[in-house]
């Protein structure tokens, strides 16, 4: 039997980057394994297959994207040349979608298949009032909006990215 952070160890080798971010997120999420203890196990293994990959996962440098909404939407930013924000991490206690921490801005994404309980509708209202809260602009888009009829939402980012841009 081995810890989650040495599984992920083990595992970096026949991974690929996006696979590897999405394990390292689901193990924080699951068990609460924190890229320290990852960091740990690999200095015991420093030059383990796929040492790398895990060493940028663990650092910050990948962008995790758990849903194919999200990956459509990286996509849309990188084809318009709008900056990237960080996605799936902590802000006020709470994971979301996207973020532009300097530039105080949140995005949620919503598909119809993971926000359509009650459920998820409350804590949808709840993360869109905790980032008014901290001084985040928010926005909200679905499949629709990013994948179907990009256009306006790219202009609207844009304009709100530049709007928030410091100086």
């Amino acid at each position: 039997m081995t810890t989650v952070a040495q599984t992920l160890v083990d595992l970096a080798a026949g991974s690929t980057q996006d696979d590897l971010s999405r394990m390292c997120h689901e193990a924080g999420v699951r068990y609460q394994t924190t890229p320290l203890q990852v960091a740990e196990v690999l200095s015991r293994w420093p030059n383990a297959s796929g040492s790398g990959r895990l060493r940028r996962v663990l650092a910050g440098e990948v962008l995790v994207t758990l849903s194919p909404l999200e990956r459509q939407f990286v996509s849309l930013l990188r084809a318009n040349a709008l900056p990237l924000p960080v996605m799936n991490r902590a802000a006020s206690g709470r994971r979301v979608d996207c973020r532009w921490p300097d530039l105080r801005l949140t995005i949620e994404l919503d598909s119809y298949r993971f926000h359509n309980t009650r459920h998820a509708w409350e804590n949808d209202r709840r993360r869109e009032r905790e980032a008014r809260a901290r001084g985040d602009d928010f926005r909200r888009y679905t499949w629709a909006d990013v994948v179907e009829a990009p256009g306006p939402i790219v202009t609207e980012l844009r304009a709100v990215l530049a709007a928030h841009r410091p100086g």
